[in-house]
């Protein structure tokens, strides 16, 4: 190995390292904090960087909270939408409606519990940002075109209806607000919120 090659490696190590822990801070921030409450220096500082790295990094705080919403959705940093990973490929690889259905409601729990937190903070930070306005009405129109995608995987014989209104229904249904509602307020355990959400899709759904 070359010392370029090492030092082209170690550099990226680095760089893999500082966004982590931008990113870790962020999260721990906005959560805690607010959005409004939680400056780029207060992240910087967290994560032990410089404000103008932590920045250049991501941008601003808009774009961080973006791509911390993006990361709790499929659970990492890789940049490999939802399409293109193992859930839609065992949704595709089974004709059974209702276990793609079970597939839909066990991978929507699962992100829900990364995401509410961060959803929360979206929401509240919108009213007064218009970019993560514009990012939240981005978010919700990409899980509508998502949901659209995996009904496009049901035989449309096994639907009550077009698969237009069946797209509305399963984005309805699992819209984050009503995850935070049942587990977070209510009580609910997320295996709860999963049957219930199985349930729910299986009887809206499918003749």
């Amino acid at each position: 190995m070359s010392r370029r090659t090492y030092d082209a490696s170690r550099r990226q190590e680095s760089a893999a390292l500082t966004r982590t822990a931008v990113l870790d801070a962020a999260r721990s921030l906005f959560v805690e904090r607010g959005y409004a409450a939680t400056t780029m220096g207060a992240v910087a500082t967290q994560a032990g960087v410089a404000t103008a790295t932590a920045a250049a990094a991501f941008g601003g705080k808009a774009a961080l909270l973006k791509q911390l919403v993006n990361i709790a959705i499929v659970g990492d940093d890789d940049p490999v939408p939802v399409r293109e990973r193992q859930v839609a490929a065992d949704v595709a690889a089974t004709s059974d409606a209702h276990e793609q259905v079970a597939l839909l409601a066990a991978f929507v729990t699962e992100a829900h519990g990364r995401l509410a937190d961060l959803y929360d903070v979206m929401q509240q930070a919108s009213g007064s940002d218009a970019d993560v306005m514009a990012d939240l009405q981005g978010h919700q129109q990409g899980r509508h075109e998502g949901m659209a995608e995996f009904v496009a995987h049901i035989d449309p014989d096994k639907l009550r209806m077009d698969a237009a209104l069946a797209a509305d229904i399963v984005w309805a249904l699992t819209d984050p607000r009503l995850y935070t509602g049942l587990v977070r307020e209510h009580g609910w355990t997320a295996e709860q919120y999963q049957t219930w959400l199985t349930e729910q899709l299986s009887a809206a759904l499918l003749s």
